[in-house]
């Protein structure tokens, strides 16, 4: 991979961008009905206090809209030192949220990925999939993250 085209490309269809991404257009959809509902209920009863509906999604979803964009902004910043590997992903963890990630090495180096895959449910990358597979990983030295392209 030479040109930061091809490497952007890569890091578009990642497991670990589509996640963020994923949750993203759920948190906002999310944020975006209550807000409507909180009108139209409004609207409809001509009680203002409906707005108040709207608070809990505000101060749950946006933080995570923002947490979700900090990490996309984070995979995407000097991405011209990202160095490519094959890698197996095993040694498998698991953290809050059903979530589970996976300790890789790279260049005789131990580190964790993205606890981006889940344990069960619809969304996401399943952890059942990526469990004990070999992998492409994008490995950036300068912002010592690891980025999953793809399961081998």
């Amino acid at each position: 991979m030479n040109s930061n085209t091809d490497v952007k490309k890569m890091l578009r269809h990642s497991v670990d961008v589509k996640f963020y991404i994923g949750n993203m257009i759920v948190m906002g959809s999310v944020v975006v009905g209550f807000t409507l509902l909180a009108a139209l209920c409004a609207i409809a009863s001509g009680e203002p206090v409906f707005w108040l509906v709207t608070l809990p999604s505000l101060f749950i979803g946006l933080p995570m809209l923002a947490w979700d964009a900090f990490n996309l902004y984070s995979i995407f910043k000097n991405i011209d030192r990202y160095r490519f590997f094959e890698v197996p992903l095993t040694h498998a963890q698991s953290t809050w949220g059903r979530r589970m990630y996976f300790i890789v090495t790279v260049e005789g180096r131990t580190m964790e990925t993205r606890a981006v895959f889940n344990a069960y449910g619809l969304l996401g990358p399943q952890f059942n999939e990526y469990s004990n597979a070999n992998a492409l990983i994008g490995y950036n030295k300068t912002t010592d993250e690891v980025v999953i392209i793809e399961r081998k």
